[in-house]
Protein backbone atom coordinates (compact mmCIF):
# COMPACT_ATOMS: atom_id res chain seq x y z
CA UNK A 1 0.00 0.00 0.00
CA UNK A 2 2.49 2.33 0.86
CA UNK A 3 3.85 2.15 -2.58
CA UNK A 4 1.33 3.32 -4.47
CA UNK A 5 0.91 6.27 -2.21
CA UNK A 6 4.45 7.58 -3.18
CA UNK A 7 3.53 6.96 -6.71
CA UNK A 8 0.49 8.29 -6.68
CA UNK A 9 -0.38 9.71 -10.66
CA UNK A 10 -0.29 13.85 -9.56
CA UNK A 11 -2.65 14.30 -12.59
CA UNK A 12 -6.21 12.86 -11.55
CA UNK A 13 -7.53 16.01 -11.11
CA UNK A 14 -5.90 17.88 -13.88
CA UNK A 15 -7.58 19.61 -17.02
CA UNK A 16 -6.39 17.22 -19.98
CA UNK A 17 -7.94 19.50 -22.03
CA UNK A 18 -4.91 22.01 -21.02
CA UNK A 19 -2.60 18.92 -21.06
CA UNK A 20 -3.39 18.40 -24.53
CA UNK A 21 -3.23 21.68 -25.99
CA UNK A 22 -0.12 22.29 -23.89
CA UNK A 23 1.57 18.79 -25.75
CA UNK A 24 0.65 20.06 -28.81
CA UNK A 25 2.21 23.68 -28.26
CA UNK A 26 5.42 22.03 -27.08
CA UNK A 27 5.75 19.70 -29.61
CA UNK A 28 4.97 22.08 -32.30
CA UNK A 29 6.30 25.21 -30.57
CA UNK A 30 9.70 22.42 -30.29
CA UNK A 31 9.46 23.62 -26.45
CA UNK A 32 11.14 21.09 -23.64
CA UNK A 33 9.61 20.29 -20.93
CA UNK A 34 12.92 21.26 -18.75
CA UNK A 35 12.97 24.36 -19.86
CA UNK A 36 9.12 25.45 -19.15
CA UNK A 37 9.12 23.84 -15.72
CA UNK A 38 11.17 26.83 -13.86
CA UNK A 39 9.58 29.53 -15.47
CA UNK A 40 8.36 32.94 -13.63
CA UNK A 41 5.83 33.05 -16.02
CA UNK A 42 4.16 31.15 -19.24
CA UNK A 43 6.55 32.74 -22.98
CA UNK A 44 4.17 34.47 -24.75
CA UNK A 45 4.14 32.02 -27.95
CA UNK A 46 3.15 29.36 -25.68
CA UNK A 47 0.34 31.91 -24.31
CA UNK A 48 -1.04 33.07 -27.57
CA UNK A 49 -0.49 29.02 -28.61
CA UNK A 50 -3.38 28.20 -25.77
CA UNK A 51 -5.00 30.70 -26.26
CA UNK A 52 -5.41 29.80 -29.79
CA UNK A 53 -7.11 26.78 -28.72
CA UNK A 54 -9.59 28.77 -26.51
CA UNK A 55 -8.23 29.16 -23.05
CA UNK A 56 -8.77 32.22 -21.96
CA UNK A 57 -5.08 34.19 -20.34
CA UNK A 58 -6.31 33.76 -16.61
CA UNK A 59 -7.06 30.32 -16.60
CA UNK A 60 -3.96 29.64 -19.06
CA UNK A 61 -1.54 31.50 -16.19
CA UNK A 62 -2.98 29.28 -13.28
CA UNK A 63 -3.00 26.12 -15.20
CA UNK A 64 0.45 26.56 -16.22
CA UNK A 65 1.71 27.49 -12.49
CA UNK A 66 -0.82 24.02 -11.43
CA UNK A 67 1.74 22.15 -14.10
CA UNK A 68 4.79 23.31 -12.65
CA UNK A 69 4.09 22.31 -9.39
CA UNK A 70 3.14 18.57 -10.71
CA UNK A 71 6.21 18.59 -12.83
CA UNK A 72 7.88 19.39 -9.29
CA UNK A 73 6.08 16.80 -7.75
CA UNK A 74 6.98 14.34 -10.50
CA UNK A 75 10.43 14.89 -10.01
CA UNK A 76 10.75 14.41 -6.38
CA UNK A 77 8.67 11.13 -6.55
CA UNK A 78 11.08 9.84 -9.40
CA UNK A 79 14.66 10.93 -6.74
CA UNK A 80 12.61 8.68 -4.00
CA UNK A 81 12.84 6.00 -6.50
CA UNK A 82 16.24 6.53 -7.66
CA UNK A 83 17.11 6.31 -3.58
CA UNK A 84 15.69 2.89 -3.59
CA UNK A 85 17.96 1.92 -6.60
CA UNK A 86 14.46 1.92 -8.70
CA UNK A 87 13.67 3.64 -11.76
CA UNK A 88 10.47 4.95 -12.84
CA UNK A 89 8.60 3.68 -15.77
CA UNK A 90 6.38 6.68 -17.15
CA UNK A 91 3.13 7.19 -18.91
CA UNK A 92 1.92 10.24 -19.86
CA UNK A 93 -1.68 10.86 -18.58
CA UNK A 94 -2.90 13.23 -21.75
CA UNK A 95 -2.17 11.57 -24.03
CA UNK A 96 -1.22 7.69 -22.34
CA UNK A 97 2.11 7.33 -24.10
CA UNK A 98 5.15 5.78 -22.80
CA UNK A 99 7.60 8.25 -23.98
CA UNK A 100 5.83 11.77 -24.06
CA UNK A 101 6.78 14.35 -21.03
CA UNK A 102 4.01 16.85 -20.84
CA UNK A 103 2.14 15.26 -18.04
CA UNK A 104 4.24 11.84 -16.92
CA UNK A 105 2.77 9.59 -14.29
CA UNK A 106 4.97 6.67 -12.54
CA UNK A 107 2.50 3.58 -13.84
CA UNK A 108 5.34 1.50 -12.45
CA UNK A 109 8.92 0.95 -11.40
CA UNK A 110 11.77 -1.72 -11.89
CA UNK A 111 14.91 -2.48 -10.21
CA UNK A 112 18.24 -0.26 -11.47
CA UNK A 113 20.75 -3.48 -12.59
CA UNK A 114 23.89 -2.81 -10.85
Amino acid sequence: EEEEEENENVWTDFDTNFLMALESAGVDLQLSVESLIDLESIPGDLLNYLIGQGFNTNTINDLFKKWQQKMKLVKEQEKKLKKKKKIPIYRCAACGSYNCSYAPYIESEKEIDE
